[in-house]
């Protein structure tokens, strides 16, 4: 209970108290199948089994059926002290950067992220985008990257570089001040 406590507390700070009902933290995806059954998540069927066969997330962002985003934390998957990091995955990446940037804008942010992984210099830049090089080989490995189409696979994989950039920079102990004088502070 500590670390869903913990989350929603990360969620309340980051969003605000206004904006929780399109946030909720459940023990785990089968959760999901139950508020779906009881009418609590107006996702359809495929989405379900999307979120279920997805291994063990923890966190997941989709729009319901009226189309309103929504994002569900798993906190039996989330180790204690990464609550943040997982949250700034979700609502900054998923919900924040992919509501605002463009897909032009998106393949830059990508583009940089690539660049610094090659750069191979020892940076914190290039430390945290090789994890994020690694994760989405992972993500690809593991059929983790969905989507319909090639340019859903695609767009989703843009998505996903900069959500776990995002992620990997909390996790490495980046904050906006701490990034305040390096190459972060442009990205």
């Amino acid at each position: 209970l500590q670390v869903r406590e913990k989350m929603e507390r990360e969620v309340r700070n980051f969003i605000g108290a206004e904006a929780n009902w399109r946030t909720q933290t459940v023990r785990s995806a089968q959760d999901l199948i139950g508020m779906r059954l009881s009418g609590d998540l107006d996702i359809t069927e495929e989405q379900l089994a999307q979120v279920l066969n997805a291994g063990n997330p923890q966190g997941v962002v989709f729009p319901n059926i009226d189309g309103v985003t929504q994002a569900f934390f798993f906190s039996d998957n989330i180790l204690p002290g990464q609550e943040r990091a997982v949250m700034v995955h979700e609502i900054g990446g998923h919900i924040g950067m992919d509501g605002i940037l463009s897909k032009q804008q998106k393949a830059v942010a990508v583009k940089q992220i690539k660049d610094w992984a090659k750069a191979d210099n020892g940076s914190l830049e290039s430390r945290i985008a090789k994890r994020v090089d690694a994760r989405i080989d992972n993500a690809i490995d593991n059929d983790g990257i969905g989507g319909k189409t090639v340019d859903q696979i695609a767009d989703n994989m843009q998505s996903e570089y900069i959500a776990y950039f995002l992620e990997e920079a909390i996790k490495a102990g980046v904050t906006y001040n701490s990034a305040a004088k390096t190459p972060l502070a442009k990205f």
